[in-house]
């Protein structure tokens, strides 16, 4: 997605949306955020449940919008730490079901 299409994809997001706008403004920013840090950064930084409802929110899915790691990743002191520690999910405490790793 580039940026023409990000940015008419937030304004149909706004127009349409009806709620918290406190909730709608911490759903853009952690987009537009994401889109230079990457959704990994973005689990290390936000609550789970905060992710999945801002995913609802916007109508999005983050990992397949998302880059996995993004130009700017290493700016978070979260993914600095974590960078090359082993395992990502396990790290955030989300190891996906059904997977089971070594470490």
């Amino acid at each position: 997605m580039d940026d023409t299409d990000l940015i008419q994809l937030i304004d149909r997001i706004i127009e349409e949306f009806r709620g918290d706008q406190e909730e709608l403004e911490r759903a853009i920013g952690m987009l537009l955020l994401g889109r230079k840090m990457g959704w990994r950064v973005v689990h290390l930084t936000h609550d789970k449940t905060d992710v999945r409802r801002f995913e609802r929110l916007l109508g999005i899915d983050l990992q397949g919008m998302l880059p996995e790691v993004g130009p700017l990743s290493s700016k978070s002191a979260a993914w600095s730490a974590l960078d090359g520690l082993g395992n990502f999910w396990r790290a955030v405490g989300r190891e996906p079901a059904g997977i089971r790793t070594l470490n």
